[in-house]
């Protein structure tokens, strides 16, 4: 069981760079999904992604123009579950001391008693 506790900022901030953050390669990780792995599993669960001409006017990290509406649950279930799933892992079976997770409010919410139920702490 982990005795630290959990210390939540409450205010919404830009995201900072590492460094602005004091963090380097040898002081912290990121237990994130890189975007290719996210696709490959939604692939192996779901089935072939299959992109249509509109979806290449589209940036990135923009919101589709696309007629075709997304799917939430598939959605939620590879943006949100899996990630904090992901996650919650690491944190479980790390033997550090501290632990700092820098992730989205939407993305904290679903995993906060998570980490609770882990042995955390929250302490303001």
């Amino acid at each position: 069981m982990k005795e630290n506790g959990i210390k939540l900022q409450e205010e919404l901030i830009n995201q900072p760079s590492n460094s602005e953050l004091g963090l380097n390669k040898l002081n912290s990780m990121n237990v994130d999904y890189k975007i290719e792995d996210l696709i490959n599993n939604y692939e192996i669960k779901y089935g072939k992604v299959e992109l249509e001409k509109c979806d290449f006017k589209t940036k990135f990290y923009e919101k589709s123009i696309c007629e075709n509406k997304v799917d939430k649950k598939k959605y939620n279930d590879f943006v949100l579950i899996q990630r904090n799933l992901k996650i919650l892992n690491k944190i479980e079976n790390d033997k550090k001391n501290k632990i700092a997770l820098i992730y989205g409010k939407e993305h904290f919410v679903m995993i906060k008693d998570s980490i609770i139920k882990l042995g955390f702490i929250k302490t303001y």
